[in-house]
């Protein structure tokens, strides 16, 4: 009876670690798509900004240009 006894207790606490389990990855699966879009959009934020800053740098080069020429 007392095999019996643990080997219910074990399998119960074996579901319900099993339900946590279910539940963390979940979460762990949440957080790593907010960190993959917010690390998406800083790096998207980046491009837009050096994208800008050779521009600027091209037009300086062609004004430059233009007056030594």
């Amino acid at each position: 009876d007392d095999v019996r006894h643990s080997l219910h207790e074990l399998t119960t606490n074996k579901a319900e670690l099993e339900a946590q389990l279910h539940n963390v990855r979940g979460d762990v699966a949440g957080e790593l798509a907010m960190l993959t879009s917010t690390m998406v959009r800083m790096k998207d934020d980046a491009l837009k900004e050096a994208n800008a800053r050779i521009d600027v740098l091209n037009r300086e080069l062609k004004d430059r240009s233009a007056d030594a020429g």
